[in-house]
């Protein structure tokens, strides 16, 4: 399906800290050609711009602005205004890059149905989704805890003598995150890559899986001891599904601790910390990495048990 708009704006947004885009490091407001053609797939929306009266044409030599957004990272946002009746706001979100494009239909009908239309689309593409998904909405919609690629992350984790150190290049984790996010079976998997892509993942959620991070620091005492039972005590109030997820994650980074010799649970903290207790609101307490520490030396006994206290 394809129609002619206008794109009426355009602002992105960059991040050096992924999915946050609390603080952007840069903004950028490019200009843009005025008329495009908008052509919908089941995995991508294509914006080719075109001339502005139908009988104009290009020549073989003119340049083509040729965008292409694909279906699993965009979010739609109907005007709220009388005035905008023929505008969408189309919101595609990356890592460190989040694109808002304003987009006007010739009239309030076509809008409409492409707001529609298009919010079939990306429905039809959330039922694959793991990236950006909230643990409870994921276990609503899949009845599964937690994405079942989290399993096989750990698996590879578990599985290699690899070091964290080791370089991958971002179109191979964006290619991998495409793959997970159609559903399809990664079957290229190193250590590496593995961990980047549950950095993203952890990333991604509305909410760091160690929230809020002052209940973890309640149970550092005075002299800055940790507590077992304390721990054990506040993560069991969490939900199901974080829990079941805290559990995996831990319990995996204590049996890649102990045995391999090139990981220790201080190496590992240093590493997992800001992606598992982030804070879009202000710095992160060192403290954290001391708890994750923690949580991974005595993971065994932390998560010993599923079930929430009664």
């Amino acid at each position: 399906m394809s129609t002619k708009v206008i794109i009426k704006s355009l602002v992105a947004e960059y991040t050096t800290t992924q999915f946050d885009y609390s603080n952007p490091v840069y903004i950028d407001t490019p200009q843009l050609a005025e008329y495009y053609v908008m052509i919908l797939t089941e995995n991508e929306l294509t914006l080719t711009d075109c001339p502005k009266k139908a009988f104009q044409r290009r020549s073989e030599f003119d340049f083509k602005d040729i965008i292409v957004l694909k279906i699993v990272n965009l979010k739609i946002i109907p005007s709220k205004t009388i005035d905008d009746y023929k505008l969408l706001k189309i919101v595609e979100t990356k890592p460190t890059c989040r694109r808002t494009f304003k987009i006007i239909f010739k009239n309030k009908e076509e809008c409409r149905t492409w707001n529609q239309l298009l919010n079939e689309v990306i429905n039809s593409n959330i039922k694959l989704q793991v990236f950006g998904i909230p643990l409870i909405d994921y276990h609503q919609r899949t009845n599964k805890l937690y994405p079942i690629i989290l399993d096989e992350i750990c698996e590879i984790m578990r599985n290699t003598n690899e070091c964290f150190t080791q370089t991958v290049s971002q179109n191979e984790i964006l290619m991998t995150l495409n793959l997970i996010n159609k559903g399809i079976k990664v079957q290229k998997w190193n250590y590496t890559l593995a961990t980047e892509v549950l950095k993203l993942y952890l990333r991604s959620l509305p909410f760091p899986l160690l929230h809020p991070s002052k209940e973890y620091l309640g149970s550092v005492n005075v002299d800055g001891i940790l507590s077992k039972n304390d721990l054990s005590l506040l993560i069991h109030t969490k939900t199901e599904e974080n829990i079941a997820v805290q559990k995996l994650l831990f319990t995996t980074f204590h049996f890649i601790a102990n045995n391999q010799v090139i990981k220790t649970p201080r190496s590992i903290a240093e590493k997992m910390t800001p992606c598992l207790a982030w804070d879009s609101h202000d710095s992160l307490d060192k403290r954290m990495y001391d708890i994750v520490e923690f949580l991974i030396s005595n993971a065994t006994e932390i998560y010993k048990d599923d079930k929430k206290e009664e």
